[in-house]
């Protein structure tokens, strides 16, 4: 599967590294290193931006490799294989950058033995295999194939194969049982096989006597006249008075309509005039009597073998019957099955897409085995999740499956909040970092570093020490000296620890009676009532509860029903035409064409609307291109207006398209214009990002950016 294609729904990401990768295999010898590339990054838009070298064991295998010059376009597979010997069990990929990135989107490795790769050992080299149909019963069956690919059918082919059926089909290869005969007489189409009197009775079912009802021997049930009608007070001349019949009589002079006259093509004894092949039937009656075939002949009463039929799903023109996709190819003749050639169960012989393809999961094969797991935990390396694993920890996360030093741990006798584990007197001070002794200031012993008072305080003087409000639950009326001792009962209880007051009887002082919603399916539910108070409600707490959704509410309990996704819907890509900020739902819908332009002022096509510049900036004049070393040659399709300068003579080359080669811009700061930045990444002067409060350009709000705020702050601005 490839990263971000346009034909693949697998994956949509690619891997980019700037050391490359180490391919773990069983044993050293001789493999396959299949690669696959998509130039997915949305800055490739041309050829001649993403180049890289590829090294397989320390060879260059491919040199310059420029995925958009190789693939056509951004987004389009290509997958390249070469042949690699390790001496470990390690092969080493490396992907040098020559300009930009580089970038890879899949890495298949296959064991190399004897002189190819032979996957399913059936002794066929894999790039050698001819997928195809291996029942020899099928009616697709294929003798040149030597892997079958699932596509056998049974259909196409049955038929009915007797000649002599009205449904003959030359084709058929399957004796299906669906033969159709004439009714005994006749022909396929209904139509006697031998008439001589052409009466519309076959002559099989002719029956012979007089056919005249006014003769004295007249038989209703006579079809044909045979001459024996007797008639009261007939002529003696009564006959045939046709010469042309077969009966004709010379003497009669009265015909008595018993005429009867020879079948085409035969003669008066019903004989052939012509019948070249003495079977009994004229030659003027021979051709084709299959009604199916081209050739048709509905008056040929013998089949002459010459029958000529149409194809398999055409007509007898040589054009399809039916072509509903009017793809080419006749129905009949469609194969169902996948088409995608990057999926799993991908049919060679498929002409008809029936969504049947299936792929495999991202990172993996169509085995469900990983493409990289290079720790050997089971889990791809393109699903790994980095991060705390140790469930004791103050930041584990359930999800992680890659362990990555990150974990946190609360101090000693904390929480991972900073509360304290143990503090029986609620003071902030954790009970193993209490120092009991006197913390009344006023007494000769006051210690300032205790934090619990332990009843040591000793004050000057003979006066008695001790508690002198008499609503102190300690009180002592003999006390002539106030050790700031008072205990005092919590407001609601007596100095026992009892409710004052609890009228209701449910254990909870009425001072301390909370009136609210105590039904938790309310809206306004409060969990710290104690005394219910009929005022619950169930409507305002109604709305979204599905926080992916445009109108989510996070207070909502009930209405998920509600929820709608489309009014914050739209392009996320900041450097998109119709970008919106306020979108939270990506779709489709990103464009960069409408904005595209001209975005140089000084060009004479400038236009101030663009936000996206195309590369179209024309202009004319004399320019100077400053660089690290003058070009020789190369290509010069566009010019940066910065500080340039070239050996050669550009006039032609800026208007003619002049061939100056490759060269690396160089820079600083100082370089760019308003509103963009040096990338010294890319050697380039790209838009500067809007990020409040990022003073340092880093791309994060930091300590760095308030340390520089500190370091100008009460500065006299000029």
């Amino acid at each position: 599967a490839v990263a971000s294609s346009l034909d693949d729904e697998i994956m949509r990401y690619a891997r980019y590294s700037t050391t490359g990768y180490d391919l773990p295999v069983e044993e050293a010898g001789q493999y396959l290193v299949r690669l696959h590339f998509a130039a997915n990054r949305s800055e490739v838009q041309l050829p001649g931006f993403e180049v890289f070298h590829v090294l397989l064991e320390g060879d260059t295998v491919a040199a310059d490799f420029d995925i958009y010059a190789e693939a056509g376009n951004r987004q389009t597979w290509i997958s390249r294989e070469y042949f690699v010997e390790t001496l470990d069990e390690v092969i080493s990929l490396r992907l040098p950058i020559v300009e930009f990135s580089n970038e890879i989107s899949g890495i298949e490795v296959f064991q190399y033995q004897g002189d190819c790769v032979d996957l399913d050992e059936d002794d066929v080299c894999d790039d050698l295999e001819v997928m195809g149909c291996q029942d020899s019963t099928a009616c697709n069956f294929d003798e040149a194939s030597t892997e079958d690919d699932g596509t056998c059918e049974f259909v196409s082919c049955a038929g009915c194969m007797e000649m002599d059926a009205c449904n003959f089909d030359s084709e058929a290869t399957f004796a299906d049982a669906s033969c159709d005969f004439p009714t005994e007489g006749y022909n396929c189409e209904g139509d006697c096989l031998s008439d001589f009197d052409f009466d519309g009775i076959c002559d099989p079912f002719e029956i012979s006597g007089c056919i005249y009802a006014s003769a004295t021997n007249f038989m209703p049930s006579a079809t044909d006249d045979d001459g024996s009608c007797i008639f009261d007070g007939a002529p003696d001349d009564l006959g045939c008075t046709y010469p042309e019949a077969c009966n004709y009589d010379p003497l009669a002079t009265f015909d008595d309509g018993s005429c009867h006259y020879p079948l085409p093509a035969r003669n008066c004894d019903g004989l052939c005039d012509h019948d070249q092949d003495e079977d009994g039937i004229c030659d003027e009656f021979e051709g084709c009597t299959i009604p199916t075939a081209c050739n048709y002949n509905a008056a040929a009463l013998d089949n002459d073998g010459c029958c000529i039929f149409a194809n398999p799903g055409e007509d007898c023109f040589g054009a399809c019957a039916t072509d509903s996709d009017q793809d080419g190819i006749c129905d009949e003749n469609e194969v169902p099955g996948c088409m995608d050639a990057i999926a799993c169960n991908y049919s060679m012989l498929a002409t008809d897409e029936n969504g049947s393809c299936n792929y495999a999961a991202a990172g993996e094969d169509c085995d469900g085995n990983c493409f990289l797991d290079m720790d050997g935990d089971g889990v791809c390396d393109d699903a790994e999740i980095e991060g705390c694993a140790d469930e004791s920890a103050c930041n584990y996360e359930a999800e992680v499956t890659d362990p990555n030093g990150s974990c946190t741990y609360a101090a000693f006798y904390y929480d991972c909040d900073s509360t304290c584990l143990n503090d029986a007197d609620s003071d902030g001070v954790c009970d193993e970092f209490e120092e009991p002794g006197c913390t009344y200031f006023m007494a000769a012993n006051y210690a300032p570093s205790a934090t619990d008072d332990d009843g040591s305080c000793v004050f000057e003087g003979n006066g008695i020490t001790g508690c002198f409000y008499s609503n102190a639950c300690n009180y002592n009326p003999a006390a002539t000296v106030n050790d700031g001792s008072c205990i005092f009962a919590t407001d609601g209880l007596n100095c026992d620890g009892e409710c004052l007051l609890d009228c209701d009887g449910d254990g909870i002082c009425d001072d301390f009676e909370v009136a609210g919603c105590i039904d938790d399916q309310a809206c306004n539910f409060n969990a710290g009532a104690t005394d219910a108070f009929d005022n619950c409600e169930y409507l305002s707490c109604a709305d979204c509860m599905e926080e992916g959704a445009c109108n989510f509410n996070p207070t909502a309990i009930y209405g998920s029903e509600t929820c709608e996704y489309e009014s914050c819907a739209g392009c996320t890509l900041a450097d998109a035409c119709n970008f919106d900020p306020l979108v939270t739902i990506p779709d489709d819908s990103c464009e960069f064409e409408s904005c595209a332009g001209c975005t140089y002022s000084g060009a004479d096509n400038y236009d101030p609307a663009a936000t996206i510049d195309d590369g179209s900036c024309q202009m004319e004049g004399t320019f100077e291109m400053l660089t690290d070393s003058a070009y020789d040659s190369g290509y010069l399709d566009g010019i940066n207006m910065g500080e340039l300068e070239c050996e050669d003579d550009v006039s032609s080359a800026f208007n003619d398209g002049f061939d100056l080669g490759s060269a690396q811009s160089t820079g600083n700061s100082e370089s760019c214009g308003p509103g963009t930045i040096w990338n010294s990444d890319y050697n380039l002067c790209l838009p500067e990002p809007i990020c409040e409060g990022d003073l340092n350009h880093d791309g994060v709000v930091g300590v760095s950016d308030l340390l520089l705020i500190l370091a100008y702050y009460m500065t006299v601005c000029e």
